[in-house]
């Protein structure tokens, strides 16, 4: 049977059905601005790397595991691992936890940035793993976001269809 959804998504469908939606969200960054008086929106396309692990571990750069990035001969990337040795009160799935002083700065800037937690302060971005979090604000934003830009631009997506975001998983 062919599985609906986002092509990254068809393999994680076929093996576990749609249990994958309660922990993972695949989501991308939009823009939008006017040419010729025409409202025009483009998805953000930002080559760098960050990944923040456990609130602890930080891995910040854009290098890859190919023969482009290691040969030595063309272009060259690096990536950068920062492990915190201050740590600092913090919550994981609802119980105390010891984060990383930077690790843990750098994520509540990156969400406040992602979920325009800066303009709203009552957006709760202290425990990233609780299920409050991943459903009511994480995956609401981006239901609520991808539904504007949907009326708004009138999107259409990959291969000529309509997007639909209630099958990529994004529900309230």
């Amino acid at each position: 049977a062919k599985h609906k959804g986002l092509p990254i998504t068809r393999p994680l469908s076929a093996a576990v059905g749609e249990e994958w939606k309660n922990y993972i969200s695949v989501c991308g960054l939009r823009t939008h601005g006017e040419l010729h008086n025409k409202l025009i929106t483009e998805l953000v396309y930002i080559h760098s790397k960050l990944l923040i692990a456990d609130d602890r571990r930080v891995i910040i750069g854009s290098a890859n595991i190919n023969d482009r990035s290691l040969l030595g001969k063309r272009d060259s990337e690096l990536a950068v691992l920062v492990e915190d040795t201050e740590f600092v009160p913090s919550m994981m799935n609802g119980h105390e936890y010891e984060a990383g002083k930077f690790a843990l700065s750098l994520r509540l800037d990156c969400f406040r940035c992602l979920l325009g937690s800066s303009a709203s302060p009552s957006i709760d971005i202290q425990d990233p793993i609780s299920d409050h979090f991943f459903h009511e604000v994480w995956k609401a934003t981006a239901l609520t976001n991808a539904n504007i830009y949907d009326q708004v631009c009138n999107l259409v997506g990959m291969e000529g269809q309509r997007p639909s975001w209630r099958e990529q998983g994004l529900r309230v």
